[in-house]
């Protein structure tokens, strides 16, 4: 893993790939990695970008839906020195580009923790928080009733409960991705 020291913020990173402009309908939000992307351990390489099984086919559903899509995603590698916030973009931005490619689904916005797990209780973004849910809310406004969370983690269920989402698992102990086509 490559090494980088980079002075963090204290909140989450909130990127926004595209302009919102109408009132947003319905909602979901992703967990990035080992829910829509494989998570081979601090993935940040574009080269090593892939889809899990069954998103392209749950993001070209959501296209057709017109559901309004965003990912909330920690990446501690950043915080932990492994890669630098520029990597973590550049796959962000990747996943974005793909997302539109391969399903015609517009990712609107990601909300980003860096931060590492230890020391970091002053941090109020990383999941199982809800401070990347709170930017994603305070920037785009969606009610609360009209949306969910996707994720394949204990921390994003809790985040979706505490913050007042329903919560969906995906993965090992819950639902695959194709199971949720036509279900959300």
């Amino acid at each position: 893993m490559e090494s980088s020291k980079t002075i963090l913020p204290e909140g989450p990173l909130l990127y926004q790939y595209f302009e919102v402009d109408r009132p947003i309908e319905r909602f979901v939000i992703f967990d990035r990695d080992g829910t829509l992307t494989f998570d081979d351990g601090y993935i940040h390489r574009v080269s090593d970008f892939r889809w899990m099984p069954g998103a392209v086919e749950l993001l070209s559903y959501l296209n057709r839906q017109d559901v309004s899509v965003f990912i909330a995603s920690n990446q501690s590698g950043v915080g932990r020195g492994y890669f630098t916030i520029e990597q973590m973009e550049a796959f962000n931005r990747e996943l974005v580009s793909r997302a539109l490619s391969d399903s015609g689904l517009r990712i609107t916005a990601i909300a980003v923790c860096p931060h590492s797990p230890i020391p970091h209780e002053s941090c109020v973004c990383r999941k199982p928080k809800i401070g990347l849910l709170l930017a994603l809310h305070e920037r785009f406004n969606f009610s609360k009733a009209r949306g969910c969370l996707i994720g394949n983690s204990k921390s994003d269920l809790q985040a979706a409960m505490r913050f007042g989402l329903t919560g969906i698992e995906i993965g090992e102990s819950g639902l695959s991705l194709v199971e949720l086509v036509g279900q959300v």
